[in-house]
Parts: C-alpha cells; sequence; structure tokens
C-alpha cells in the first residue's frame, strides 16, 4: 500500500502497472497508472514499458530513490504549493544520506515548474537522457511523473524535443 495521488489515503499498486485507488471506504477498480510517484521522500517506479526499439532502458516496478536524485522526483516536487513541496523536501531530506543543496533547490524547482517539463541526463546511467513530465490534477499539482529513458545513440541526432512533444 502507497498513497499515489496525494491524499493521504494508501491506494493499492500492483506488479502489472494498475492501482486501486483508495476511496476512504473501499478501493477503486483497479486502472493503468503510468510512471513514478514520491512516498516518503523516494521516488517509486509504479510502471514501466520498454520501447520498440531494438534496444531499451526501463526500471522495474517498486524501484526506489531519493526524489531529489531522479527526474520524476523533482518534476513531481516542482508541481506542488509550498506546503507540500517543503514537506518533501523534509521528507527528502530525512530519507536521503547525502545532503540536499536546499540554497539552489527551490530556484531549479521553480524553472522546471515554469518550463513544465525536464529534460536532463541521467543520474545515474552514462549515454541516457531523462525527458519527464508531470501528471497534473485539476489544480495544477503533480500526482506523479513520467520519464522517458532516452537512450543516446552513436550516429543519429538526439530527438529529445519530439519525444517530450509526444508526453
Amino acid at each position: 500500500l502507497i498513497d499515489i495521488n496525494g491524499d493521504g489515503l494508501p491506494d493499492k499498486v500492483f506488479e502489472d502497472g494498475t492501482a486501486s485507488l483508495n476511496l476512504g471506504y473501499s478501493f477503486a477498480t483497479p486502472e493503468a497508472w503510468g510512471g513514478g510517484i514520491v512516498n516518503n521522500g523516494e521516488t517509486v517506479v509504479v510502471a514501466s514499458t520498454s520501447g520498440r526499439s531494438d534496444i531499451s532502458f526501463s526500471l522495474r516496478l517498486g524501484y526506489r530513490r531519493p526524489a531529489l536524485a531522479s527526474t520524476s522526483g523533482q518534476i513531481i516536487i516542482a508541481f506542488q504549493d509550498g506546503a507540500q513541496r517543503a514537506r518533501i523536501i523534509a521528507e527528502c531530506r530525512a530519507a536521503s544520506s547525502h545532503a540536499v543543496p536546499v540554497a539552489r533547490l527551490g530556484k531549479r524547482l521553480d524553472a522546471i515548474a515554469q518550463r513544465g517539463y525536464l529534460i536532463a541526463e541521467s543520474h545515474d546511467q552514462v549515454g541516457i537522457t531523462d525527458i519527464g513530465a508531470p501528471i497534473l490534477d485539476r489544480q495544477g499539482h503533480a500526482l506523479a511523473g513520467v520519464t522517458v529513458p532516452y537512450l543516446n545513440r552513436r550516429g543519429s541526432p538526439p530527438r529529445h524535443e519530439q519525444v517530450l512533444q509526444l508526453l
């Protein structure tokens, strides 16, 4: 059980990438839920798929990492109101053994929110560019983030902007 839509109620997330939202009195019918979420200061992969290319990269369901050290995590945090953003950052600081650069963090998150997406080199893998965007609720707050791990290939110009348009 994990709160994937930010309502404070634990939802059921299944290995096939679907989730049953907690309605307070019962759980909704399972539905597709893409990308990653933030839980207790960490990004958690709740849906994953591989592309149609001959080579692809994907993260396993349930994979966790510090939210501030992931593209999806930064996107989700960027699209929160001030109080929610501060709460998530505090959780990130508590969950991480690394120092959180708070002084520059606000400006970085504000820039992501203003742009509406994030294209950045992978935090872990060489040759992968993360292309990510938020899944927003009606108030403009991120419920989750979708990140495409774009494999940069020799002899092919990057198509980051074209992939972003498909998100």
